[in-house]
């Protein structure tokens, strides 16, 4: 990740630290997304998450990557805007129940 970066704006550190986080991020939101697990919570930190990946896809001017982050951006805000109206299955409203 950290060789697509080098005449970016970023430091090279904060590049390669990212590129090592990223992976576990990325596990632990779609995990706890597909568990239905503290919903609204892993909805905005997928949508951060995003926003964080469109932000370095524009600074080295990648913008054909662009396209899919922005889908994926999209899917966890419509999460936010509907995870309390159709949640009817999930670990959040089986906690809740108790």
């Amino acid at each position: 990740m950290a060789a697509l970066f080098p005449h970016s704006i970023l430091p090279q550190s904060l590049v390669l630290g990212f590129g090592y986080f990223l992976p576990f991020a990325e596990f632990g939101i779609g995990l706890l997304m597909l568990a239905g697990l503290f919903t609204r919570q892993v909805a905005v930190a997928g949508a951060l998450l995003m926003i964080i990946l469109i932000f370095g896809s524009t600074t080295v001017e990648q913008w054909d990557g662009i396209s899919t982050q922005l889908i994926h951006a999209a899917f966890f805000i419509g999460v936010l805007i509907f995870v309390d109206r159709y949640d009817n299955w999930s670990l959040d409203l089986a906690l809740r129940r108790k």
